[in-house]
């Protein structure tokens, strides 16, 4: 039975559409080409290739292609199309047709065209002919007038491209045969073998994979498909492949339920050559043993042990792995292989001992945390405590290490790289806190270093203030950040009275620095006296008070020097004299004779510059960015007070406008697309999917009135476009409903639609008309045709039924699949002819519907009798 499919969407709405509202003349040409044609060698090659299939005509094998050429006539143009090539006669080679590979071809054709009696022009030109196609479009010359056009076909030139189709065809055919002989062999030795012979389990499973093999290799040629064996099988290849694979797949299982511990028996056999010191042998019975039973753990595991023997560490852990996802466990497998796991452990973690003995942490800590993975990984091995030992020697070592590295940065009196070591430190100690031997040297080390920087801090108090501040300051972050530090009531006084020292200190240190005009310095030295009081919480002092309002006036006077000298661009000037004039009224001194003319101008700046950004964002396109620009420079001079300059204001509109006219550019060109979109779906005669562009492109024009667009032309389209599309859209809603298997609908909507646009509504629109019947056929899934045929007899439309059926059985649907059909369609057959015919014998009348296959049409001819008799009797 030929594979059943669906047309696709696309090619039903060529179908539907493809239609002239032009004159036609057709014209069937018949071309014949003869063994041997002395025309062309190519030619005479193929028909020596194919002489045998070919039918003769006087004594000579012939090849004879049909085409039928039509003449679409315009008043400017004459286009030709052919259609329905085709060879007519029978090509067979070995049984199996090569029709389909007779095209395409290349043909040359020779054109009349004609006005009247009078000949305009003849025209000469070769194609390659497929089954159907345009070959020439003639533009009519001016002043002429095409009435009819002569073809004539004097050569066919068959090419090589034919010659390597059949060859590769004849291959195949050849493959087929050579299939069967494989086949006939695979059965023969799947026969002979002897389940009651036990010895020879292996070598019987053996033959049964070597069948399965062949099945395998014979469908991998896809000979079904290329020979199309669905409709045509004369050794029935198919059927006895599958019968080859039941037959293979069945004495395959069959041997392996003969004996159901043979897994165990390759195990048995597998250990014993390991006994024997007999490696490959030992592999090989594993192997065996694993492929009759995927699910048995042991094989893998001895596997695993002679992998080890070798040294695969990898190797063993991957196994042990695959056994522990995928294979049935046991106890000897649980403990063999954790024996296994552990060896690989216990060599790795003496790799980590001698890493660390060599001081290489980072790599031994690598070692380690392998060793846990593996272990984790595999959920019925437990890892010896050897490991957990190791990683407590390695962390101890790390964390000494810490440590000492700590003590030196604090001898340094490197404060902050100090507190910075010490929470790496603690977070380390944090992470592993179970897997030290001795957890209180981290405790030991906290306390011992705030000691250090307490007595530090004490030493330091008179004699350099400085260093005992930022002692006493590291020893506050100890004890405040790590609970295990206990804080001193001592350390607060300490800290106060060092930084009453070192406060004045500080101060008279930045006040001369400001007096020698290093401003930057003396900001920073205040800032870090300023910081410190807000941290112990201490009133500053009046001096200190004095010099911070002195370093903000000088700061003050800075930024309007700078301003004045044009150091700041654009709208950052306006930012810096703002800031400016904020320092001025929070410290509350006297403004600078000059800051009101600076502030302007910083002003005019940012105005200048916001024009200038309007102007760049008007050419890159981002038109919101180009009104808000616009807005903040007006805003500006309305803030200000600020009189803008003509040229300005004028700048400024000029800007306005080209921006309201790139917009309308942009929405122009929005429209257009859409557009033009609508017209290529037109010329392709999509109609459903113009009027989707033409409605987008009103909407545009609707949403933006100011531009002054109108919709009159897109109104005509979309009016001109509704009934064709609405006929498309009810063939997509039919095309539907099939795809559902709501097959009484879709009858409903196809009988509707070919009523409701008939072909004289269509035509003006280029557009075919549907028929049912015809549509029916085309589609070609057989779901449907069968629901067609039902829908059809039950509402009295027997001879269209009747056709679909014939329709059916042709393409050699099984008769099962047709039963409901059948039977619907034999009640409407009997009910119609009951009433002329009722005194005929209802068997003689039946079989005239039956195609000469009584076989296939049982159903129909079983109900039409049963509706006889009902209606004879009623």
């Amino acid at each position: 039975m030929q594979v059943l499919k669906k047309t696709s969407l696309a090619m039903l709405v060529f179908l539907l559409m493809l239609q002239f509202a032009y004159p036609v003349n057709d014209t069937t040409i018949v071309v014949t080409l003869c063994y041997p044609d002395e025309s062309s060698q190519m030619n005479n090659v193929i028909l020596a290739n194919l002489s045998q299939s070919l039918p003769k005509e006087g004594d000579k094998p012939c090849l004879k292609y049909n085409i039928t050429l039509e003449s679409k006539i315009s008043q400017n143009s004459v286009t030709t199309l052919y259609n329905n090539a085709k060879v007519t006669n029978t090509v067979v080679f070995q049984e199996f047709s090569l029709r389909d590979l007779m095209l395409p071809v290349t043909a040359f054709l020779e054109i009349e065209f004609y006005s009247g009696q009078t000949l305009i022009e003849k025209k000469e030109l070769q194609f390659e002919m497929k089954q159907n196609g345009l070959c020439f479009t003639y533009n009519v010359p001016e002043g002429k007038a095409v009435t009819n056009v002569k073809y004539k076909i004097p050569k066919i030139e068959l090419g090589q491209a034919m010659l390597d189709r059949i060859v590769a065809r004849q291959q195949i055919i050849s493959d087929y045969y050579t299939a069967d002989i494989q086949i006939k062999l695979a059965e023969e030795e799947l026969q002979k073998i002897d389940l009651d012979n036990i010895e020879n389990n292996e070598q019987y499973q053996t033959v049964s994979q070597k069948s399965l093999a062949t099945v395998e290799r014979i469908r991998k040629k896809r000979l079904d498909e290329t020979l199309f064996l669905n409709e045509h099988d004369p050794l029935r290849l198919m059927p006895r492949l599958n019968e080859l694979e039941n037959f293979a797949q069945g004495k395959k299982i069959e041997l392996t339920q003969q004996t159901d511990n043979i897994g165990q028996e390759y195990y048995r056999l597998g250990v014993a050559a390991l006994q024997k010191n007999d490696t490959v042998n030992a592999i090989n019975n594993f192997n065996k043993a694993i492929e009759v039973e995927p699910r048995l753990s042991m094989p893998y595991v001895k596997l695993a042990s002679i992998e080890l023997s070798r040294r695969n560490q990898n190797k063993v852990i991957e196994i042990i792995r695959f056994v522990d996802k995928n294979t049935d466990l046991e106890p000897p497998t649980n403990e063999e292989s954790s024996l296994l796991i552990n060896t690989v452990i216990t060599e790795m973690v003496e790799d980590a001992r001698l890493t660390r003995q060599q001081g290489n942490l980072s790599e031994a800590t690598l070692l380690i945390d392998s060793c846990y993975s593996i272990c984790s990984s595999i959920s019925h091995v437990k890892c010896s405590n050897i490991l957990d030992n190791e990683r407590k020697a390695l962390y101890t070592i790390i964390l000494e290490n810490f440590i000492a590295e700590n003590e030196k940065v604090l001898k340094e009196e490197k404060y902050d790289s100090f507190l910075t070591l010490t929470d790496s430190l603690y977070s380390f100690y944090t992470l592993h806190k179970d897997h030290f031997s001795n957890q209180g040297l981290v405790y030991e080390h906290l306390n011992k270093s705030y000691q250090v920087l307490l007595k530090t801090g004490e030493e330091n108090i008179d004699e350099n203030p400085s260093v005992a501040l930022d002692a006493l300051m590291a020893s506050k972050q100890i004890c405040e950040t790590y609970s295990e530090v206990a804080c001193n009531p001592q350390a607060n006084t300490l800290l106060n009275n060092v930084f009453s020292n070192l406060y004045n200190i500080m101060i008279d240190d930045a006040i001369s620095l400001f007096e020698a005009q290093n401003f930057t310095a003396s900001d920073s030295l205040q800032q870090k006296a300023y910081d410190y009081c807000k941290q112990q919480k201490l009133s500053i002092s009046e001096k200190h008070t004095k010099l911070i309002k002195q370093l903000k006036e000088h700061h003050y006077h800075a930024i309007i020097e700078r301003l004045e000298a044009y150091a700041y661009k654009g709208c950052n000037a306006l930012t810096m004299a703002d800031s400016a004039v904020n320092i001025r009224k929070t410290y509350k001194f006297n403004a600078a004779n000059n800051e009101a003319k600076v502030y302007k101008e910083a002003v005019n700046l940012c105005i200048n510059q916001s024009i200038v950004d309007a102007e760049k964002c008007l050419v890159s396109k981002h038109f919101e960015d180009v009104t808000t620009n616009l807005k903040k420079a007006e805003r500006l001079a309305e803030n200000y007070n600020i009189e803008l300059e003509q040229a300005t204001t004028a700048r400024i509109a000029e800007i306005r406008g080209l921006l309201e006219q790139s917009i309308c550019n942009e929405i122009k060109f929005k429209i257009d697309i859409q557009i033009n979109a609508a017209d290529i779906h037109l010329k392709n005669l999509e109609y459903i999917y113009a009027i989707v562009a033409l409605k987008k492109a009103k909407k545009i024009v609707e949403s933006n009135t100011r531009c002054g667009f109108t919709t009159d032309e897109i109104d005509n389209k979309i009016k001109y476009c509704g009934l064709p599309a609405k006929f498309q859209s009810e063939c997509e809603k039919l095309v539907e409903l099939i795809n559902k298997h709501k097959f009484e609908a879709a009858m409903v909507k196809l009988i509707d639609i070919e009523q409701t646009y008939p072909d004289t509504l269509m035509q003006p629109y280029t557009l075919q008309a549907v028929n049912t019947i015809k549509f029916i056929k085309e589609y070609d899934y057989t779901p449907f045709t069968l629901g067609a045929v039902e829908y059809l007899a039950d509402h009295g439309k027997t001879e269209n039924a009747l056709d679909l059926l014939y329709f059916i059985y042709e393409k050699d649907v099984p008769a099962d699949l047709t039963d409901k059909a059948q039977d619907k369609m034999g009640r409407s057959l009997a009910k119609r002819d009951v009433v002329n015919q009722k005194e005929s014998n209802p068997k003689e009348v039946c079989y005239q519907y039956v195609r000469h296959d009584k076989k296939w049409f049982k159903k129909m001819i079983n109900s039409y009798k049963a509706q006889w008799k009902e209606s004879i009797v009623s």
